[in-house]
């Protein structure tokens, strides 16, 4: 990452400088930056933290002041805060600039931007860059590996789209399949619920019919046993007379 104004920068305005009530703070803060990151396996942050107030003090005796501007969105990466950082590169970047310094803010506004994890405007913040110098290696590398994670990123995408497509359908299909399976149910039920009615029907049919043979049945009982009453009467009533008719034939003689 470019970090600071290279010292030839610096040295070329040094002698305005001098004068300038910004210049002090800026300093400073280069110092305070320097110092955070000179042992790479025990960064300061809080240098990173003193850098940046000192930036900011910069920018309050100058607000046009490009190196503060810049050198503040530095501090401000190192600590990630990436939105914050983003922010000053692009105030940085509209200055009138030399295209080197131009070139720098832009492929540090990049970096953020990939860092923040935002892959299309970190691809056209690298493209600016290479448009001020194309021939800045480390931009270039910088750039196929944003696009190369941009495309993994959108493939990545596609395939969850298309299995959140699948999820769908399976649950569509998971849910068409259990309203038919209720569906058939309701039917199995339906189907249960007019064969016990139609065997009640029946049972009620059948008992009614056999209560009705019943009555017919005693009432040829019924009748019978008076046709049979009747033919007993008859018989006595015959013996009777025959009975009557031999007293009478015994006194004749």
């Amino acid at each position: 990452m470019k970090y600071f104004l290279v010292i030839l920068l610096l040295s070329t305005v040094i002698i305005s400088a001098w004068s300038q009530s910004e210049r002090p703070y800026i300093r400073s803060g280069n110092k305070a930056f320097y110092k955070a990151s000179e042992n790479p396996k025990k960064i300061d942050s809080l240098k990173y933290k003193d850098a940046e107030q000192e930036f900011k003090k910069a920018l309050d005796e100058k607000p046009d002041s490009y190196e503060a501007t810049y050198n503040l969105g530095n501090s401000f990466y190192k600590q990630q805060k990436f939105q914050d950082a983003i922010t000053q590169y692009k105030i940085a970047a509209n200055k009138n600039l030399p295209k080197q310094e131009k070139a720098w803010t832009y492929h540090n506004m990049g970096n953020s931007l990939l860092q923040s994890g935002n892959l299309k405007e970190c691809i056209d913040a690298y493209k600016q860059a290479l448009r001020v110098n194309p021939n800045d290696k480390e931009t270039k590398y910088n750039l196929a590996y944003a696009q190369n994670m941009l495309n993994k990123q959108q493939q990545q995408q596609k395939q969850d789209q298309n299995q959140d497509k699948k999820d769908q359908q399976d649950k569509d299909k998971d849910q068409n399949k259990d309203k038919q399976d209720q569906k058939n149910q309701d039917k199995q039920e339906q189907q249960k619920q007019d064969q016990q009615k139609q065997d009640k029907q029946e049972q009620q049919e059948q008992k009614q019919k056999n209560d009705q043979i019943s009555k017919e049945d005693a009432q040829r009982m019924l009748d019978a046993l008076q046709n049979d009453e009747k033919k007993t009467q008859e018989k006595l009533k015959k013996q009777q007379q025959v009975r009557a008719q031999k007293i009478k034939i015994q006194k004749d003689w």
